[in-house]
């Protein structure tokens, strides 16, 4: 039996993907975290019902119960609620987390990069993701700390706190105001940046059931928060698939993304300013009609 070596807790998120599900999982096992929190959506018809329960006998098969807490669904509830509802469940229960998707396969020096930050801005709220992307190269010759501040929130496995979550906001009820104040101006300085934004936010305000990131975005940029990108890739999303829910274009450039391992100790930046510029070329990647089609997924 392992000795426990990894304190911070892990939560997985799965649902039909079995093949995925192995692989971050046996990832997660390899750390050997101490607590192990997984979060599953039940089947929509029949035919799904033997991939849910297959995810879930690999999961019973793989993992020590007594390190192991599951939240199940019995019946489908949909990408929103299934996660928006796990999250508040695994927050009830724990102060920090590091989250994964069952389509979000990590380098191992993820966990170890996420634990260090988890515990170094647990206090300073100006940050609240942590994220383990960094998906263009065109941001790779950023080499002089171990990660910079941005406002691209992104999701592909992060981590957060409690008191980061309890903010979370799924309707947007203040995006209303929030517009009408052209906050977004004000926070980005330009009208660039302020408008692929206003877009992105607007539509998923209007749509609310599409999605459930975009409003954690909307929440981490009402509050003036940063998330902090890595300075070299820790994550690749290995769920592209014609049967995705989002990814489904599999020959798009970021279904091939490699991963990195950081260097430790974390070199911290000395100033907590974001690194505008960096932000800028994500956005001109977004604003061609390939990325922006994933780009949803992305946040």
């Amino acid at each position: 039996m392992k000795t426990t070596i990894f304190e911070t807790p892990v939560v997985l998120i799965v649902y039909n993907r079995p093949e995925e599900t192995y692989l971050v999982l046996k990832k997660i096992l390899d750390v050997n975290p101490n607590k192990l929190l997984i979060i599953a959506d039940g089947p929509k018809n029949q035919k799904d019902k033997l991939l849910t329960d297959e995810v879930r006998k690999i999961i019973r098969e793989s993992c020590d119960e007594s390190n192991m807490i599951t939240n199940y669904a019995d019946e489908n509830m949909g990408t929103k609620k299934r996660i928006v509802s796990g999250l508040n469940w695994v927050f009830d229960q724990v102060n920090k987390a590091i989250i994964l998707e069952d389509d979000c396969l990590p380098d191992t020096s993820f966990f170890k990069y996420a634990e260090t930050l988890l515990e170094y801005y647990k206090d300073d709220y100006r940050i609240m993701t942590i994220s383990g992307n960094n998906f263009y190269e065109t941001k790779k010759n950023f080499k002089k700390y171990s990660y910079y501040y941005s406002y691209n929130h992104h999701i592909w496995g992060w981590a957060t706190w409690k008191r980061a979550w309890n903010l979370y906001d799924s309707e947007m009820k203040s995006w209303n105001d929030f517009k009408e104040q052209d906050l977004l101006l004000n926070l980005f300085g330009n009208q660039r940046e302020a408008r692929i934004w206003f877009d992105i936010l607007n539509s998923s305000y209007i749509n609310p059931q599409f999605t459930w990131d975009h409003q954690w975005v909307y929440t981490c940029l009402r509050n003036s928060a940063y998330c902090i990108i890595p300075q070299v890739n820790l994550v690749k999303n290995i769920g592209f698939s014609i049967d995705a829910t989002r990814t489904k274009e599999i020959n798009h450039p970021l279904s091939d993304l490699k991963t990195s391992q950081i260097t430790f100790p974390l070199n911290h930046p000395k100033h907590m300013i974001r690194e505008k510029k960096l932000d800028m070329i994500e956005l001109d990647l977004f604003k061609t009609s390939i990325i922006q089609k994933v780009f949803n997924k992305l946040l």
